[in-house]
């Protein structure tokens, strides 16, 4: 057991102990830098604890919290400083546990409670403040803030760019501007209205649609019934075959009056009904009898339609007649017994008023037959020869038929519906059939060649229309011995065009 004394010396020593702690502490901060405090600091915590003999008890203090504000006001800080207390050591006969008593930390700018020690004991309890100096925070006020207009963005200036510091660049010159030529607009190609077309079958009621496909403004059917489209021209037929009937003149008014203006075509290849001697020729496609019909149908055609137009005599060829064929008379020959035979009876020159020739290059020992050059030289002629007719210089020449007889690589008589080899001399119905490869260039070519001299020397020739022979041909043996060329892939209304004639519809618009 302690004496008195001994426990008097002991509570005196011990508060001087603590105290000197205190203060050593204390100076310990003042060397260092005061910490500014952040918006929302941590609790300090202190704890003063002896050992379980002295039962001191513990002591907690929290430091004072700051409260965030909003702006436009000053940071709030703890409005009291709290002071240090050193509370007595407790006897020997205090048996209580010493407890802080918690406080919270305050959430706006009201200041912390100063907190407060209980020391239990077995009679009474007895609450003493402790207070805990710390270093006070100076408060930073912070002036209101002004709210200021939103100042208007100012453009950015791009720093000039730095000096190179290498080689001197070479200046970039642009180049001279060249004027942009706007080029013309490419003309729209029109049709060749000098181009005609030759359609199988008289009267054909489907010859619009062939037309209309080439865009020809001429056809010939070799009827005599008017065009079956007013807005396409045709040639009107008489044709003077062997055992003709002539129309009786209300037939001749009749179809005079069905289209007033019509060009009527009389008789077709003429001379190629006589051999040689013209004069051992007889009936209407004589050189005589042609000169009689043509009296017949001019004067009462002319009566009823002054306006109407005589185009004749259709020979084939002039000078040149074929190579290779039993001959024919030539149409220089015919025309010209022709023309004495109409001046004996009539007494004046023929009542034609468009010259019109056939031309096809027949030779047979040459095929494809495509000698333009014969035709063009015929041509020629023909023109020469009307130029020295007093009368019939100033006179247009049509060409009513024009193409060629053969365009495969070979020929070969064949048995009509046998395509076997014949001797025409001794089978019937023994006719020339094609052999080999149809020579689809050559015969374009030769198209292009002679309608390319036509369009070129159609002024100086006067000649201003051509019709080409024709819209559908069936290749095969057959005894007028044509297998030259085909427009139309059918016969009838929808064919469509062949190579041959689309080459020709390409040289109706001047390609």
């Amino acid at each position: 057991m302690i004496d008195r004394s001994q426990r008097i010396l002991r509570l005196s020593i011990f508060p001087l102990a603590v105290s000197l702690v205190f203060i050593v502490g204390c100076l310990g901060d003042a060397d260092g830098e005061v910490e500014q405090p952040s918006p929302t600091p941590p609790p300090a915590e202190i704890r003063v604890s002896t050992t379980p003999q002295s039962a001191i008890p513990s002591v907690q203090a929290t430091q004072p919290s700051l409260t965030t504000v909003a702006p436009e006001s000053s940071i709030q800080v703890p409005a009291t400083e709290p002071t240090a207390q050193i509370l007595p050591t407790p006897t020997a006969a205090d048996t209580g546990q010493a407890t802080a008593t918690p406080f919270a930390s305050p959430v706006s700018g009201t200041p912390s409670a100063t907190p407060t020690l209980t020391i239990g004991t077995n009679a009474t309890t007895t609450t003493v403040p402790i207070e805990i100096s710390t270093p006070q925070p100076t408060a930073t006020s912070i002036p209101p803030q002004t709210v200021l207009p939103t100042p208007s963005p100012t453009p950015t200036q791009i720093p000039p760019s730095p000096t190179p510091t290498g080689p001197t660049p070479t200046p970039f010159i642009p180049p001279t501007a060249v004027p942009t030529t706007v080029p013309s607009p490419t003309p729209v190609r029109t049709a060749d209205a000098r181009f005609g077309l030759i359609v199988g079958g008289r009267d054909n009621s489907e010859a619009a649609y062939f037309a209309n496909a080439l865009s020809v403004d001429w056809y010939l059917d070799y009827g005599v019934s008017p065009s079956v489209d007013p807005s396409i021209n045709k040639l009107r037929a008489i044709m003077l075959e062997p055992g003709f009937h002539p129309y009786s003149d209300a037939e001749i008014i009749d179809l005079v009056s069905a289209d007033p203006g019509s060009y009527f075509q009389i008789g077709n290849e003429p001379n190629i009904f006589c051999k040689d001697p013209v004069t051992s020729c007889t009936g209407v496609n004589s050189p005589a009898g042609y000169a009689d019909a043509l009296n017949y149908y001019a004067t009462r055609i002319k009566a009823a339609d002054p306006t109407a137009v005589i185009v004749g005599p259709n020979v084939l060829n002039f000078d040149f007649t074929c190579i290779g064929c039993s001959g024919y008379t030539s149409g220089r020959t015919w025309i010209e017994e022709m023309r004495q035979s109409y001046l004996s009876s009539y007494g004046t020159e023929p009542p034609i008023d468009i010259w019109a020739i056939h031309q096809y290059p027949l030779d047979w020992f040459n095929l494809p037959t495509v000698n333009d050059a014969v035709l063009t030289q015929d041509l020629e002629a023909f023109r020469t020869y009307l130029d020295s007719i007093p009368g019939q210089s100033s006179k247009e020449i049509w060409i009513t038929e024009f193409g060629l007889h053969w365009g495969f690589e070979g020929l070969q008589y064949q048995k009509d519906g046998t395509l076997e080899p014949c001797d025409p001399s001794t089978t019937d119905r023994c006719w020339p059939g094609p052999t080999g490869e149809y020579l689809t260039s050559e015969v374009i070519g030769y198209l292009d060649r002679l309608t390319s001299f036509y369009r070129t020397n159609s002024s100086r020739l006067k000649l201003t229309r051509w019709f080409l022979w024709r819209h559908n041909y069936t290749f095969g043996p057959n005894p007028s011995g044509t297998n030259g060329l085909t427009l139309f892939d059918s016969f009838y209304q929808g064919g469509q065009l062949t190579p041959v004639g689309t080459a020709y519809r390409n040289m109706i618009f001047g390609g």
